[in-house]
């Protein structure tokens, strides 16, 4: 990349940072204008267009970003998050095995993929996909609140209780709606356990 792509590059990603996205998008623009061959510059268009929720042309971003020779884990990530809120789940699912396949530890990727897993009705894997997320980031609460509400859907509840009780970050709390569940859920296997007898 030129330099003065580059420092084009970092222009758009500061202002993105701060919050400057109509700002950002049409440096993005002028920039992919000028150095269309730079695939850099086309996946932060890409991504501005999708926090715009633009997903066909974040998509057509990705696209070209790709085909520049940008392959990267980041890159099918963001893909796979713009066929996910476009609705494409199947499209959704390819992208974030494919950054698997580039990347085994791109926490992003599994965590996206588990909830995918989970949403089909494939409790089995999405517990496996979250349960492999938080192992590679352990003081993430986002990543073991869907480990959690995996569990719970799954019907294992003392493992989502380990998971918000006992080994749930101390920085912060465990969100409230996962706690209420959680009680409930013990609530009604004490009834269980008290009609059976």
């Amino acid at each position: 990349m030129s330099p003065q792509a580059e420092a084009a590059l970092t222009g758009i990603v500061d202002r993105a940072r701060a919050g400057e996205h109509a700002l950002a998008t049409a440096l993005a623009e002028d920039s992919v204008r000028r150095w269309p061959r730079e695939p850099r510059l086309r996946f932060w268009l890409g991504e501005l267009r999708r926090g715009q929720r633009d997903y066909a042309g974040a998509l057509q971003c990705y696209e070209r970003a790709l085909a520049g020779g940008l392959r990267s884990a980041q890159v099918y990530v963001a893909k796979g998050l713009a066929h996910r809120h476009a609705g494409e789940t199947a499209r959704a699912q390819a992208c974030f095995e494919r950054a698997l396949a580039l990347e085994p530890a791109a926490v992003e990727a599994l965590a996206n993929l588990g909830k995918l897993q989970f949403e089909a009705g494939d409790a089995a894997r999405a517990l496996a996909t979250c349960a492999r997320a938080v192992a590679l980031a352990t003081g993430n609460p986002d990543l073991r609140a869907n480990l959690a509400a995996v569990c719970l859907a799954a019907g294992r509840i003392d493992e989502a209780r380990r998971q918000l009780c006992e080994e749930w970050p101390a920085a912060s709390p465990a969100p409230r709606a996962l706690l209420l569940a959680l009680g409930e859920a013990l609530i009604e296997r004490r009834e269980d356990a008290a009609a059976a007898v």
